[in-house]
């Protein structure tokens, strides 16, 4: 009788544990719907927000269901395409520099610890971008004064300008798609998890070329 006692006993306490263990689990798993930094993709790796094609991770972008536009990482270079028209960035010395296909200067992204900058041709600032842990910040100047935000928000992310939010990035599970919004646009990429970069797509003050380049150079960093 004492045996079978102490049995239900050991019995009890593992069932209280297994519930305890299932409900930390269950919290947990949320966060890990979200990239705590703005960069972690592998350049040529095959992942569940792109695809690996020619040693290139590629990545696409959707509105309504309609493919908008792509990048692709590979080694040394960025390429990307907007409604069919092709953009490449090229690494020269710590520089790299943008051309459409008809081999126009776009811009060119000059490397910095935790930050870089997109320039013109004769080096004017356009846009200087700073990378945090939780956070991304952008602005047209080199103070950083009255930057835009891209930051993590509990499950998802939101994009504010002067404390305003103007979009959010969240996971649609259901769909596999992260949704990337704003009052005025919208957009989707297949991916299980939340990326900052995404949400450089909402901000309109950036031409949209810039954008692309900004996006692409953010997920391109390890």
């Amino acid at each position: 009788m004492k045996k079978q006692i102490r049995l239900i006993k050991i019995l009890s306490l593992a069932l209280i544990f297994g519930v305890l263990y299932s409900c930390g689990n269950s919290n947990k798993s949320d966060s890990n719907n979200v990239d705590k930094t703005a960069v972690d993709t592998d350049k040529g790796t095959t992942n569940n927000s792109s695809k690996s094609v020619d040693n290139q991770s590629v990545l696409k972008i959707k509105t309504a269901g309609k493919d908008v536009g792509e990048i692709k990482l590979s080694a040394n270079t960025i390429n990307f395409e907007i409604e069919g028209t092709n953009y490449k960035g090229k690494i020269k010395g710590e520089k790299r520099k943008y051309k459409n296909e008809s081999g126009i200067f776009l811009a060119e992204v000059k490397f910095k610890k935790d930050a870089f900058k997109l320039r013109t041709e004769s080096a004017k600032l356009l846009w200087k971008i700073k990378i945090y842990d939780d956070k991304i910040k952008i602005s047209d100047n080199e103070e950083n004064k009255n930057p835009y935000q891209i930051k993590l928000s509990g499950d998802k992310a939101k994009v504010k300008k002067n404390d305003i939010e103007i979009g959010r990035i969240k996971l649609n599970k259901e769909k596999g798609v992260v949704e990337i919004s704003s009052e005025t646009m919208s957009f989707t990429i297949e991916s299980d998890k939340i990326k900052l970069a995404y949400g450089v797509l909402l901000i309109d003050e950036i031409p949209l070329t810039n954008r692309y380049i900004i996006m692409a150079e953010l997920l391109s960093l390890k």
